[in-house]
């Protein structure tokens, strides 16, 4: 099982998560193409002030008819914020450079991507595999990535696909928990996982893409009837998660065994196996910098009738943010998927943070289907 991940309640990093915390300014979604061709007229213009004579057939990106003609193919999908678009001129993904490994199988579709033939994939050298996933890389377009850790960032490569880089060579929670709903809840709409590789220190998660537009995006433009259907519709799907109960043998955290994470300052691990919410707690409150024993002690009262309940599975960081949206024919929208499940975890603690504004009202279902088990 991976590590149950304890965050703070009002974390400070809140621009690092998800596939990400959005920025207080916004403005209007725009497709894959548009976002290419604003990127190019970027770079043109900067190449007309290093020279008002530049021959603009020559400052074109490298592929950029090709490019273009793939993101027309999908030009009704919304891409992000300009905000967000930004970081794709300012910080380019660094790259994979270590010889490199899968850890979990390619799918056919990965490694078509990749160039790879399923016959050859075992005996291709790392060198060659890193090589091919450094070219993935450069020719995708960046989707997100961590204001403070540019080695975690997502990236799009085509219609069908997103690779996510994480700063960690051995934490898969977010691929390990994306097999386990595959198997266990394939209707609730997640990333398909497509094949796990490591490099140096990151790992690059090879997923489904999941269209449309983040909740955190939509949510101002929606009409009341429209955030009280998505209300319910969240409700559905979890309300089907939280059908999954932790096996009694299980040890805490996620679904491959890891032990349970504490993140809310420097990342702890559990050096043993904890089993139940009280030991949980002790694992907790163990290293606490301040409080005296006897607050300790009332903090564990305070919070006990919560943490007493049955353990049912949770994504663990449940926010605008990581729910996607996208309008269907006649203009209503309807959830196209739950994204960025790296802290999911037995048992079901902070499912609840970063809710803002009027965001209690998309809990509304969810709470209910929570707190009556």
């Amino acid at each position: 099982m991976s590590p149950v991940a304890i965050k703070r309640p009002f974390p400070n990093d809140a621009n690092d998560d998800n596939d990400a915390h959005h920025p207080p300014k916004r403005a209007h979604a725009m497709t894959f193409a548009a976002k290419l061709n604003a990127k190019t007229l970027r770079q043109l213009q900067e190449a007309f002030k290093a020279n008002p004579e530049v021959d603009f057939t020559k400052a074109l990106p490298k592929n950029y008819s090709s490019r273009l003609a793939s993101r027309l193919a999908d030009q009704d999908t919304p891409c992000l914020s300009s905000d967000e678009e930004e970081s794709d001129e300012s910080t380019p993904m660094p790259l994979p450079t270590s010889p490199a490994s899968i850890v979990h199988p390619l799918s056919e579709v990965a490694q078509g991507l990749l160039g790879l033939r399923a016959d050859d994939i075992r005996s291709t050298p790392s060198a060659e595999l890193t090589k091919a996933l450094a070219n993935l890389i450069q020719k995708s377009d960046l989707i997100w990535q961590s204001s403070s850790t540019k080695s975690r960032y997502v990236a799009r490569c085509n219609h069908q696909l997103v690779l996510k880089s994480i700063g960690s060579s051995s934490d898969f929670t977010e691929y390990t928990t994306l097999q386990y709903l595959q198997r266990q809840r394939p209707q609730i709409q997640v990333p398909q996982p497509h094949g796990l590789v490591i490099s140096g220190k990151s790992a690059y998660l090879l997923m489904s893409y999941i269209p449309g537009v983040t909740l955190a995006d939509a949510w101002p433009l929606l009409q009341e009837s429209e955030k009280e259907s998505i209300s319910k519709k969240l409700d559905t799907i979890f309300s089907d998660l939280r059908q999954l109960q932790r096996p009694a043998e299980f040890p805490l955290g996620g679904v491959a065994g890891d032990g349970c994470k504490d993140t809310r300052r420097n990342t702890r691990i559990s050096k043993t196996p904890l089993h139940t919410s009280a030991e949980l707690w002790d694992f907790q409150y163990s290293d606490a910098p301040v409080g005296s024993k006897t607050y300790l002690e009332f903090l564990r009262r305070l919070t006990s009738p919560f943490i007493a309940r049955e353990c049912v599975f949770t994504h663990g960081d449940l926010r605008p943010a990581n729910i996607m949206v996208q309008p269907d024919a006649d203009g209503s929208y309807q959830v196209t998927g739950i994204i960025d499940w790296e802290m999911s975890e037995y048992p079901r603690v902070f499912h609840r943070q970063g809710f803002q504004r009027d965001g209690f009202r998309i809990l509304h279902g969810i709470s209910r289907s929570c707190d009556t088990r």
